[in-house]
């Protein structure tokens, strides 16, 4: 029960992380699209990984772009798929950074709310949360030992006493053809 309980916490612990970057995610990119400054950024790599979240390819530029202050920034910006086939390397694409910290960036003709990941943290979350619970509910319920027995050896099928926590498994014996 031990190990269950750490890997319902480990899960959790998991499973908060994501939710908080998923967070991460949205506020930044609330912030970009409430104060946004919007630039022309010169695209100078691309790439794709395959086999991504649900089978699906992740597509990315690497954009190389100078903010309102003059700084020359590069950055590497998931993108959609569209976005990824019409770009090309040595052209422009329109972006959009914060400049309060020019790391946030998105691709597009207007800056878009990201929850996205934020949901799924949190639906993670929330099973993790419920998973743990109900293993903590059984826990309470049967007195800290496990609700069936657990099958320890063959002799614990055939007539002998075998206790496991508070349980007995007895065979019947039978007289006859029922």
């Amino acid at each position: 029960m031990k190990a269950l309980f750490a890997s319902c916490f480990i899960f959790i612990a998991i499973t908060a992380g994501f939710a908080w970057a998923g967070y991460i995610e949205w506020r930044d990119s609330k912030k970009l699209v409430a104060d946004a400054r919007s630039t022309v950024g010169h695209v100078t790599d691309t790439s794709s990984i395959s086999g991504g979240r649900r089978g699906r390819d992740t597509y990315y530029l690497v954009v190389a772009f100078e903010t309102e202050k003059g700084a020359a920034r590069t950055s590497t910006i998931k993108v959609s798929w569209d976005v990824y086939y019409s770009a090309a390397i040595g052209g422009t694409v329109q972006l959009h950074y914060l400049p309060s910290d020019p790391d946030v960036v998105q691709v597009g003709e207007r800056p878009r709310v990201r929850r996205r990941a934020m949901v799924e943290g949190i639906v993670y979350l929330a099973f993790g949360i419920g998973v743990t619970a109900l293993c903590v509910g059984c826990w309470v319920f049967y007195g800290g030992h496990p609700p069936i027995p657990i099958r320890l050896s063959r002799s614990a099928w055939v007539g002998e006493p075998s206790q496991i926590g508070r349980v007995f498994v007895r065979e019947r014996k039978r007289d006859g053809p029922e």
